[in-house]
Parts: C-alpha cells; structure tokens; sequence
C-alpha cells in the first residue's frame, strides 16, 4: 500500500511521545537518497522507518536496509 494511505490511516493518532513525523513526499525521499554516503549494497540502519517512504527509495537503489520500528500500528 502507498505512505499516502497509511499516512491517511494515521493522521489522527500520530503518537507524539514518539516523535512521529511522517514522510510522505517523495522528491524529499529522493533527495535524501542521493545524500547517503555510502556504496550501492551498503548496509543501512533506518531508525524509525514509519510508512517506508524513505526506505522504498532506499531499497530502489540496491541498498541492504535494517529498519527498526518501535510502533507496532506501524509494523507488518
């Protein structure tokens, strides 16, 4: 399913205790992407995945992505 959805799932229960922050553009993904300093099929430890926006991006470009989530609403 698309960030747009889940983001639209739960935009009302965001749990600001865990500082939650949806990213749901995809351009700052991207951007973000072409940031990372590592080589193609780097390991990457993403704290905090939420939708996976980030991480789709990630996983596009050949890196081996670790994600941890502590939001169980978040986990599937």
């Amino acid at each position: 399913m698309s960030e747009l959805y889940w983001v639209k799932q739960l935009e009302n229960e965001a749990n600001n205790n865990l500082g939650q922050n949806f990213l749901i553009d995809s351009n700052i993904s991207r951007k973000i992407t072409k940031l990372v300093q590592g080589q193609l099929g780097d390991p990457i430890l993403e704290i905090g995945p939420g939708t996976g926006s980030l991480t789709n991006e990630l996983l596009k470009d050949d890196y081996r992505i670790k994600a941890i989530e502590i939001d169980k609403e978040l986990v599937d």
